[in-house]
């Protein structure tokens, strides 16, 4: 099984920081499972720490040990040193892959408010439209890289 991750966090607006190591929370982990012959299993997220919703009764800090895809890493590599944009959106605009879903968040970022305090169905939506795209990223990437999904059980391809 294949699944694909993107999260949410809180945003510090002054110094423009999102790291957890600089007190950002994680608002939402969206989530896409799927099969090597690409039979989605569940597309889903969890709340973690939103002002409107009742943090999922799941523990977040898991230990993986598992493969990992990182789009990022990935894109480095496919840019074969050529310096381009890394960003999930200029990446989905030079693939041909659909779009970051910024009209949902666009209006709430210029007014200086963060996902934990964006209607719960906004941050969902945003999320897992950037789930979708992350997927398709995942799969050109490896494309571009002439390579398969590995025939192992499990394997995390993550957003950045």
């Amino acid at each position: 099984m294949i699944t694909v991750l993107d999260i949410e966090t809180t945003m510090d607006f002054e110094s423009s920081t999102s790291s957890p190591y600089h007190g950002q929370q994680i608002v939402f982990v969206g989530y896409r499972s799927f099969t090597l012959s690409t039979h989605v299993i569940e597309t889903q997220g969890l709340f973690f720490y939103h002002n409107q919703c009742e943090p999922t009764p799941k523990e977040c800090g898991f230990k993986y040990d598992g493969l990992l895809w990182d789009t990022m890493v990935a894109e480095y590599l496919c840019n074969r040193g050529v310096k381009k944009p890394i960003s999930l959106a200029e990446c989905a605009k030079r693939r041909g892959l659909p779009e970051k879903r910024v009209d949902l968040t666009e209006q709430y970022i210029k007014d200086k408010v963060s996902y934990e305090d964006m209607p719960p169905d906004v941050v969902r939506e945003y999320c897992i439209a950037d789930v979708n795209t992350t997927t398709e990223l995942a799969k050109k990437q490896l494309d571009d890289l002439e390579m398969t999904w590995p025939q192992q059980e499990n394997v995390f391809a993550a957003s950045y």
